[in-house]
């Protein structure tokens, strides 16, 4: 029944009145004894005032929850507790729309509170870089909660419409008709070997397809996130399937990928034109010769760095600060490492906006000529001023 603000003052009483003659209970059927009770004594004259007294149900129900009680033998509930309970599992059961784990209280917190909560793990960071002691090594672990979730699928997508459950179980798509649930846990462990399994051909091929683009610009299929059948076919289908079948018999290691990548002799091709080649293929889809990559900010730091012979090179041992060094290494001698976050404060990088657009490398100005390239420049390390380059030699260059 839908009642409009003039008359809902009637309607609710007459609303109210049949709800009365209805059982009282919390199986299908019946009213939730203590929904009944709290809209007979609360004031309804206009519909906002019914949500009100739900919420108010719902919060009083939920703030008793949390006072302590005295344990007690486990016996059946009675009815009371039942409707208690049906209230209290709006907000905290599993099926709750509100419900979330505690791994996930980070998505849910406020801007200000997400702002705070990573200042305290940089600080963390921060603490385990410099401490004297140096605290031991740490690893990530992972463990299955208690309770698995049970998940459901959602009626119209309406979340307070929970419909069947779904069983946790391989993609059928990929699986066929025998797929059968998962019975490990939570099942994640049952799903990382459905992944990698030999007879799962899809994973290896779209690993090593997005590894060969990271080493050439270019994938072996031009979609990487789409292997379906409107996708475009790999250029080169033997190559993929070998590469795959390698990745795969040498137990998924992708240092052993990008070393059999790099050692080949299609990596360590000039990319030098010949016009012959570039008659019959001029978009190097054959792989006639090496595309040029433009380096990014890291990479050329890095390079800088190695040309003037005052890379670190020590291997392994704790994090250090990139940006402010420490007294056994001096930031201007330490490779990037983590580039994202520290590469706008990378000392003595002058960093501008990259153009959207540019007509040669040279364009892409985002580190322009500052202390840290003129210090490393031939001619100040003999003791003079860096020379600028001509016009001509930058055309060159570029």
């Amino acid at each position: 029944m839908k009642l409009s603000d003039a008359d809902f003052t009637v309607g609710a009483s007459a609303v109210l009145a049949h709800c009365s003659t209805r059982p009282a209970g919390t199986t299908p059927g019946r009213v939730n004894p203590l929904v009944t009770a709290a809209l007979a004594h609360a004031s309804l004259k206009t519909r906002a005032d019914v949500p009100r007294v739900y919420g108010e149900l719902i919060h009083r129900i939920h703030e008793e929850s949390k006072k302590p009680k005295q344990p007690t033998r486990p016996v059946d509930l009675t009815d009371a507790e039942k409707a208690t309970r049906q209230i209290l599992d709006i907000v905290t059961s599993h099926d709750s729309p509100a419900y979330f784990t505690e791994s996930q209280t980070y998505a849910y917190m406020s801007r200000g509170d997400k702002d705070a909560f990573g200042g305290k793990q940089v600080e963390l960071d921060r603490m385990a870089v410099l401490a004297a002691d140096k605290a031991a090594p740490r690893a990530m672990t992972l463990t299955d909660a208690a309770e698995p979730y049970e998940p459901r699928v959602f009626v119209r997508g309406n979340p307070a419409q929970p419909g069947d459950r779904v069983p946790r179980q391989f993609l059928r798509v990929l699986a066929g008709d025998h797929s059968t649930p998962f019975a490990h846990g939570s099942g994640r462990l049952d799903l990382a070997r459905a992944i990698t399994a030999a007879d799962n051909p899809l994973t290896s091929r779209v690993i090593v397809n997005r590894v060969w683009m990271q080493h050439f610009g270019e994938p072996l299929v031009s979609t990487p996130s789409d292997f379906g059948t409107r996708s475009n076919p790999p250029t080169h289908p033997e190559l993929l399937d070998d590469l795959a079948a390698r990745f795969m018999q040498a137990v998924w290691s992708l240092k052993n990928l990008h070393r059999l990548i790099v050692l080949s002799n299609t990596y360590q091709q000039a990319s030098l034109d010949r016009p012959d080649c570039h008659k019959i293929d001029p978009e190097n889809r054959l792989l006639w010769r090496f595309n040029r990559r433009r380096l990014d900010l890291e990479a050329m730091r890095d390079t800088l760095l190695a040309v003037s012979g005052r890379l670190d090179l020590a291997m392994r041992g704790r994090p250090v600060d990139v940006v402010n060094g420490s007294e056994d290494h001096p930031p201007d001698r330490l490779r990037t490492g983590r580039p994202a976050k520290l590469a706008s404060r990378l000392p003595g990088l002058r960093l501008r906006q990259p153009r959207p657009f540019v007509r040669a490398p040279a364009q892409d100005d985002r580190a322009s000529a500052g202390p840290f390239q003129h210090e490393r420049a031939p001619g100040d390390r003999a003791g003079q001023s860096p020379r600028r380059p001509s016009r001509g030699h930058r055309r060159d260059i570029a």
